[in-house]
């Protein structure tokens, strides 16, 4: 993994990210790196393989696609519910009619984003999304795929209706079962914790509590964002999806990892699944070697998953490419080398 570690040296020195976590399993055979410094402030300490980031919109797969993936195993809910059968005070809204698989393949019609942060203390998410209906819903469901962080506060209403409050059953549903190690909601203790951004808002550098502003108003617990953990824990986690593509799982059916890991197919050039996005064909942040039925997700904070059934291979990628400023994007042209290097170091004969 010499190639590897060299990439991701050379991008830290060039300030892409202060420090960094690699894991993964490659048909059996696994990896772990970490390199750099939790922060580029004075407090910061030596990258370890335990120190937790802040995975951003990872919670989206790890929470509550994994929570929904479960439910629907155990009946208590269906993909094709309405949002209205769980959530009443939605009759008469444009959310009503639509299917729980919409929100999840982010083809609902919802806008991308709402300042949150921004609402009155003690305001409630079911109060904004009522209130918001007219602008929220830019679009016809089943038209157009926009990735969108609503669909999230939406599914996490219903998993709380049908399933109950959202931290319990996360660490009942998938933390207990996988036997994750640290992987939580937030805030975490600073000193075991990787920086992130100088948030404008709350006026500090962000450490171990969620930079997203809106995560942070609904309480850090949340369907989109809030989770705290680390390469080797998620590698565990996405393994676990991994085993239940092969059914060789009780945690999740083999029918519904399938059905949740393929994409939808309905909206033209949409590479989204069920919670879960799939490598496109061209210019995917999974690179140039994973196949075309590899299936992951990112975190804004700097963090991918990629899950490749093909080659059983799983590659989790942290960083904190966020810390100072969330303006540098330089991990955009990164993660595609970071995936290829990888592959390319299983693909060579062994000892070159």
């Amino acid at each position: 993994m010499k190639n590897v570690q060299s990439l991701l040296e050379e991008a830290k020195t060039q300030f892409v990210f202060s420090g960094y976590q690699l894991a993964g399993d490659w048909a059996g055979d696994s990896f772990s790196l970490h390199g750099g410094m939790t922060s580029y402030w004075p407090e910061g300490t030596k990258m370890q393989a335990n120190s937790l980031f802040d995975i951003g919109s990872l919670t989206k797969v790890v929470a509550t696609t994994s929570l929904l993936a479960r439910a629907v195993d155990q009946k208590k809910l269906a993909l094709e519910d309405s949002i209205g059968k769980w959530i009443p005070e939605f009759k008469g809204t444009p959310y009503e009619t639509i299917p729980v698989s919409d929100f999840l393949c982010h083809s609902a019609g919802m806008k991308w984003w709402h300042p949150l942060y921004l609402e009155a203390e003690g305001t409630t998410l079911l109060s904004v999304l009522k209130r918001e209906q007219s602008t929220f819903c830019e679009a016809k469901p089943g038209v157009r795929a926009l990735y969108s962080d609503i669909d999230f506060w939406i599914l996490g209403l219903v998993l709380e209706r049908a399933c109950g409050k959202l931290l319990p059953h996360f660490h009942a549903e998938v933390v207990k079962p996988l036997g994750l190690k640290v992987t939580t909601y937030g805030p975490v203790e600073a000193k075991s914790s990787v920086a992130t951004e100088y948030c404008l808002h709350r006026r500090r550098i962000l450490h171990g509590e969620v930079f997203d502003e809106n995560a942070a108003f609904l309480g850090g617990v949340c369907a989109h964002a809030g989770l705290f953990s680390t390469a080797e824990d998620l590698v565990t986690w996405a393994k676990a999806w991994r085993d239940a593509l092969e059914g060789n799982s009780q945690w999740i059916s083999s029918e519904t990892a399938q059905r949740f890991s393929k994409p939808v197919g309905r909206i033209v050039e949409s590479t989204w699944a069920l919670g879960w996005d799939t490598k496109s064909p061209k210019d995917s942040s999974a690179g140039n070697f994973l196949s075309l039925r590899s299936f992951g997700h990112l975190g804004y904070p700097g963090c991918s998953v990629w899950i490749d059934p093909d080659v059983g291979a799983v590659v989790v990628f942290l960083s904190n490419r966020i810390h100072p400023s969330r303006l540098d994007e330089r991990i955009r042209a990164l993660r595609p080398r970071v995936h290829d290097a990888v592959a390319l170091n299983f693909s060579r004969p062994k000892g070159k």
